[in-house]
């Protein structure tokens, strides 16, 4: 039983101190603290009470703990008080079938539990446990147990109220950061890829050519000096890109690739320099752009021959001035990056022929790399099929290629360069069934004759360069079988340019 007259002395206090704070580590503290003056020889804890059914502990013999064990629901009495709301008492713990499914209780003989709560809300258990085999519990102890909890309904009231407005701040908190990492997320849009931290991949080959490229990423991506990379389709021009940021000193900073051939030009302003709410209709919000978001770290240019003349011309005063206006922005801004930039075009012929800015040209060519195509690279065709061969493979599953396969991917000229390749070991290595790769595994098109051995009978017949580039087109297009994504690969030009040309000719419809 407890003593009445340590109740009637200590309760007094405790009230006042409950009533003159908020803070739940002195109002748990000074409630189990009480309650270990009752029970002196008992071990008393107290668990805050959570609305998915779990339990903290969050004061133990009146000592709060800030970081206190989390027991999920059902894995504790704390738990089944907290969602049956009733107290519960056992003076056999280690025999009782409720116990048999808890954790922690160790060597507890008897245990006595019971919610704190007010208008039928409960915030917290307290439990009054004992390793005396002598100890045991009644429905007294329940009785004055709680007759003490009724007194200090007006400190529980406030409690009840302080953990409400605490909890709904949290939760509002919580979705104020999803929006704003959702917010963010558009701002960054779908033609952004943004890393901070690169994983650094290795090229692979050991041709004169290769060599050379390596070489000079080695020289020039300690600078900061502007990089114009220039190859055929698939041959590895954003490799190269990562390999100097990845070797600059400003590696550990953001590396944002933007591809120029995928988005309209009337989008690519607004991706690029971002814009400001309500600059035009549908910016319902500010837009960080991709250079600003690479402040401080590499901007790739990828595809840089498809920008129009108007994104040129703001593109050169940004780089000229290192500062930049958002769409429908007074304000400039300044940002600090390094420019490296792709093409598989001539990029020397396109400003001879007027379709790009000679003063942007000379600003992103302050060094140019030459990658070259696969087919230049010799041996080095072996080697990188190889390796896409048995790729994320382990030792167990690894295949080879036969002599004739060999022959085959030697004897090819390969016009998708490495991405074709990479493709053709894919394909080879799911359509065999042993552990050797032949000439019968890959594509029908790796085994035609290359196009400088195709002799064709032709009547010379008078056209202009323009129907001869269509005719060119049209052909390689059904050679193909339609297929417009190989077709631009195969052409050395963007699929988008591609749709431009056939629209000329009048063979499809404008894209959307």
């Amino acid at each position: 039983m407890i003593n009445p007259e340590i109740v009637e002395n200590e309760l007094a206090p405790l009230m006042s101190t409950l009533l003159s704070s908020l803070d739940e580590g002195i109002f748990f503290g000074e409630l189990s603290r009480f309650f270990k003056k009752i029970y002196p020889g008992e071990s008393i804890r107290v668990f805050k009470a959570y609305d998915d059914g779990r339990a903290c502990l969050v004061s133990e013999n009146g000592a709060p703990l800030r970081s206190g064990e989390v027991m999920e629901s059902g894995k504790s009495l704390a738990s089944y008080i907290i969602k049956t709301k009733r107290a519960y008492y056992s003076n056999s713990v280690q025999r009782d079938p409720l116990f048999s499914t808890f954790e922690n209780i160790g060597g507890i003989n008897s245990e006595l539990g019971v919610p704190v709560m007010i208008e039928g809300v409960i915030i917290a258990s307290i439990h009054i446990q004992s390793n005396n085999a002598d100890k045991t519990f009644s429905q007294d102890d329940v009785i004055e147990v709680m007759g003490i909890l009724n007194k200090l309904e007006q400190p529980v009231r406030n409690m009840k109220l302080y953990l409400s407005a605490k909890n709904l701040n949290e939760a509002l908190m919580k979705k104020i950061e999803e929006k704003e990492r959702e917010l963010k997320k558009q701002k960054e849009g779908p033609h952004a890829k943004r890393t901070s931290h690169l994983i650094e991949k290795t090229i692979i080959g050991n041709s004169i050519e290769i060599k050379e490229v390596i070489s000079i990423i080695g020289k020039v991506a300690p600078t900061d000096s502007s990089i114009l990379i220039q190859g055929k389709s698939g041959t590895g021009k954003e490799l190269v890109a990562q390999k100097i940021h990845c070797n600059s000193l400003r590696k550990e900073s953001p590396y944002v690739v933007v591809n120029c051939g995928a988005l309209q030009d009337t989008l690519l302003e607004s991706e690029l320099f971002g814009h400001e709410k309500g600059s035009f209709t549908g910016a319902i919000n500010t837009k960080v752009g991709l250079v600003e978001m690479a402040d401080g770290g590499t901007l790739f240019l990828d595809e840089v021959g498809e920008l129009s003349p108007a994104v040129q011309t703001k593109l050169l005063r940004f780089l000229q001035e290192g500062e930049a206006y958002r769409v429908g922005g007074r304000t400039p801004y300044r940002v600090n990056v390094r420019i490296l930039s792709a093409t598989n075009k001539d990029l020397k012929k396109e400003v001879d022929e007027g379709r790009f800015r000679e003063d942007l040209y000379y600003r992103l060519n302050t060094i140019k790399i030459e990658v070259p195509s696969l087919k230049e690279r010799g041996n080095d065709i072996q080697i990188l099929a190889e390796n896409f061969l048995n790729q994320g493979k382990i030792n167990e599953d690894f295949k080879s290629l036969t002599p004739s396969a060999i022959k085959v991917i030697m004897d090819y000229d390969w016009p998708g360069n490495i991405r074709e390749l990479q493709n053709a070991m894919e394909r080879a290595y799911i359509m065999s069934e042993g552990k050797f790769i032949d000439d019968s595994h890959f594509p029908e098109q790796i085994h035609a004759p290359c196009e400088e051995e195709v002799q064709e009978i032709e009547i010379w017949q008078e056209m202009t360069l323009s129907d001869l580039e269509k005719r060119h087109i049209i052909r390689t297009l059904d050679h193909l079988g339609g297929n417009k994504t190989k077709t631009a690969k195969t052409l050395g030009i963007t699929v988008k340019t591609l749709y431009n040309k056939l629209h000329s000719y009048n063979m499809i419809e404008t894209r959307e």
